[in-house]
């Protein structure tokens, strides 16, 4: 039981999916400009899959590490968007995967602030479908 709370806490009426992040809804992180940090996402999902990607003022470079523990045969995969792609390309994960990525920002206008996010494309229906579209 959470707290007491027994069967409660689960309960829910609503028909909202709800992403969270160690158990925090849309959490934050301050990141120093330059230097790489990796992060190991997990999707713990029954029937739903995930597909996410950065966006922002921030100019980002995020790389694939490994996927479900195991280390790409060719290592790191560019997923910034550059070259024939110009939108960054989508990080997609089924119930139960997990992704290891490797993200480093710089900001072009420091004194104005940055920020860069990941963020669900299920969410983003005309961005979901112009990238069913280009596939």
């Amino acid at each position: 039981e959470a707290q007491g709370l027994g069967d409660f806490f689960w309960q829910s009426k609503s028909k909202t999916n709800v992403i969270l992040a160690n158990g925090v809804h849309q959490p934050k992180v301050t990141l120093q400009q330059g230097k790489w940090y990796r992060f190991r996402m997990l999707f713990s999902a029954i029937e739903m899959l995930l597909q996410m990607t950065n966006r922002g003022s921030a100019m980002c470079s995020t790389k694939l590490l490994a996927k479900d523990g195991i280390w790409l045969e060719v290592s790191p995969r560019d997923l910034t968007g550059t070259g024939k792609f110009t939108k960054p390309i989508p990080i997609q994960l089924g119930p139960a995967n997990r992704a290891d990525i490797a993200i480093a920002c710089t900001c072009p206008s420091p004194g104005l602030g940055c920020y860069s996010e990941f963020y669900s494309l299920q969410n983003c229906t005309d961005e979901t479908l112009a990238l069913e579209a280009s596939e």
